[in-house]
């Protein structure tokens, strides 16, 4: 059977139960269950197969969830860092950290850097043609200013409304002005908007190798396409900003009353424009009347034929749809092979290898401009456009060194297994003299320490120890502060008065009271009543004869006792001032008679 107490303490325990396993939890890594972009990551779109990969090629590899430069200070300074797609938010966040890594690739560390995938930077970058547009565009500007000077002049030869014409041709030219101003605005605001952008590189130019050449593929054709439609869209945005602009001017004139013409103007005008006839207003249609009762000269046009609705036009939730077919998932669907060829000094990192499995929209790197460093080795193929681009490249930094494989996707685990991907990471692991070391796959940039989990850092050595110190410091604090208390002491059971205390208390109370005769009354109808229910009498029969009776069947003797006794204790009841030792004699000699 279940108590109240054995109930308390199961639930306590399973409470107890339960926190323990969600601290056990806690004190694990995040691992998202295996679906997020690091290497628990059993997904396409995770690095496991990567990781399980270098680790059967012979080489010592573990997780670095603390920020690189301490996890490789750990691991020695003859170890590799695969920092593979750090999230944005935590590079942007952490960038000092980078910067230390830096310092400790320069003393003679090496790491194999995988950026994020940036389709943007492809929609961002300004077409080749613009400059040209611009150009084409002042020209054009200049042509219609002298043209309409040229006809300002003419006119003025020719008719006396020279006026007229020349104040149109400047308006004209002043239109054209002020848009090429306005469109040049336009675009030094994309280059600022740009400018502030993350950079998928942008690691890399902390640690020191500042990089920001990047392209995309575009095999298929999607991405141009892609880009024809936002520059539309652009346009139509760029004659939107115009018309609001000028419909603000208008308005801002009629509110100075600066677009009224004067009286004169408006005598000339009305003499010399032909009367143009009233438009015919037409009745509002009445929305009570519909196909049904419509005049029978009207088409009657069935909403089962079918109506031209307007198309909708493209527009910013169309650009974040199709930036969505270009995650490392759907890209994996649209690949093919490409030949490669491993090119200068470190191009032996990647010796014997001919053929990477790469998507139709690859990020890959382009040939540096001016200012930028030369990469010592890089892995190059022939782009979509018959230009060249680097699938990989490889940059001395001190005594260290740093490969970059430009799209994550080929160490995914969708990609890995094609031909020659996994040997853009391994040929450098192998191939890289005096680097033999453990290789760490940082997690710090993927947020799965402290930050998803504080307990985690229990199990470091050093915050352990301190959380282990502090707590030790509190419970003597506490034991120093508190009372000292002796042993315990049994606890005090109060106790019930028994029958012959209670009835000396009550008999007391009615002898001080002088209550006597109500004392014998209730004993002889108690013990009346006892003797009654001894002999099967019924309820009202309890009187002194009845029982006598019922008592003299059995034992006369006694009921000849009864009589007496009750006669006896009625006496000195009526008495004023019985004698105590009588009243309780008398009282006595009738309770033998039960």
């Amino acid at each position: 059977m279940f108590k109240p107490e054995r109930v308390i303490i199961a639930a306590i325990v399973l409470a107890i139960i339960c926190l323990t396993g969600m601290l056990l939890s806690m004190l694990q890594p995040e691992t998202h269950e295996g679906r997020g972009y690091d290497t628990f990551g059993v997904e396409p779109h995770g690095l496991r197969a990567l990781y399980e990969t270098v680790e059967q090629a012979g080489f010592n590899v573990e997780r670095g969830f603390a920020p690189p430069h301490a996890a490789m200070a750990a691991a020695g300074k003859d170890g590799w860092l695969v920092l593979w797609r750090p999230d944005p938010m935590w590079v942007s966040r952490d960038e000092r950290q980078l910067e230390r890594l830096g310092e400790w690739v320069e003393s003679g560390g090496a790491v194999i850097f995988a950026p994020v995938f940036d389709p943007e930077a492809y929609f961002y970058q300004p077409c080749h043609c613009e400059d040209e547009e611009d150009e084409a565009s002042a020209g054009q500007n200049a042509t219609a200013g002298g043209n309409a000077t040229a006809q300002s002049s003419n006119a003025t030869a020719e008719s006396g409304n020279a006026t007229s014409h020349d104040a149109n041709a400047t308006t004209e030219a002043e239109n054209a002005t002020a848009k090429a101003e306005r469109l040049k605005k336009w675009r030094e605001e994309m280059k600022e908007r740009q400018a502030k952008r993350f950079h998928a590189l942008e690691p890399l130019k902390r640690m020191g190798i500042a990089v920001t050449r990047l392209g995309v593929t575009d095999y298929a054709g999607a991405m141009a396409r892609e880009r024809e439609k936002i520059e539309g869209y652009r346009e139509r945005l760029r004659e939107k900003r115009e018309q609001w602009e000028k419909s603000k001017e208008e308005m801002r004139r009629k509110n100075l009353g600066q677009d009224e013409p004067s009286e004169a103007e408006s005598g000339n005008a009305t003499e010399d424009a032909p009367e143009s006839p009233r438009p015919i207003r037409k009745p509002p249609p009445d929305p009570n009347t519909t196909a049904l009762n419509a005049p029978a000269e009207e088409p009657i046009i069935l909403a089962a034929q079918g109506i031209d609705k307007k198309k909708r036009e493209y527009d910013w939730y169309d650009y974040r749809r199709f930036l969505r077919t270009l995650d490392l998932d759907a890209r994996m669907e649209r690949t093919l092979t490409r030949t490669v060829t491993p090119e200068g000094e470190l191009g032996s990192l990647w010796q014997g290898l001919e053929q990477v499995s790469i998507a139709d929209e690859t990020q890959c790197l382009l040939p540096p401009a001016e200012g930028e460093p030369e990469p010592d080795g890089v892995l190059a193929f022939e782009a979509h456009n018959g230009t060249t681009a680097y699938l990989a490249a490889a940059y001395r930094k001190g005594k260290g060194l740093v490969v970059v494989v430009a799209d994550p996707l080929l160490l995914a685990n969708g990609l890995l297994a094609r031909p020659g991907n996994a040997y853009t990471a391994l040929g450098p692991l192998a191939h890289y003299d005096g680097q033999r070391g453990e290789v760490v796959f940082d997690e710090f940039f993927h947020g799965l320490t402290v930050r998803g989990r504080p307990v985690w850092l229990l199990t470091r050595r050093p915050y352990g120890l301190v959380a282990l110190a502090l707590i030790l410091a509190a419970g003597l604090w506490c034991w120093r502060s508190g009372s000292r208390l002796g042993p315990p002491l049994p606890a005090i059971v109060p106790t019930r008065r028994s029958v012959e205390e209670y009835l000396e208390a009550m008999s007391g109370l009615f002898l001080r009271g002088e209550k006597q005769s109500f004392l014998a009354q209730e004993l002889k109808a108690g013990v009346l009543w006892w003797l009654g229910r001894r002999y099967r009498l019924g309820y009202g029969e309890e009187d002194l004869e009845a029982v006598s009776r019922a008592m003299a069947r059995r034992d006369p003797e006694g009921a000849e006792r009864l009589q007496s006794a009750v006669h006896e204790l009625e006496t000195l009841a009526a008495r004023r001032k019985p004698s105590v030792k009588r009243l309780v004699a008398a009282a006595r000699e009738l309770t033998r008679c039960l």
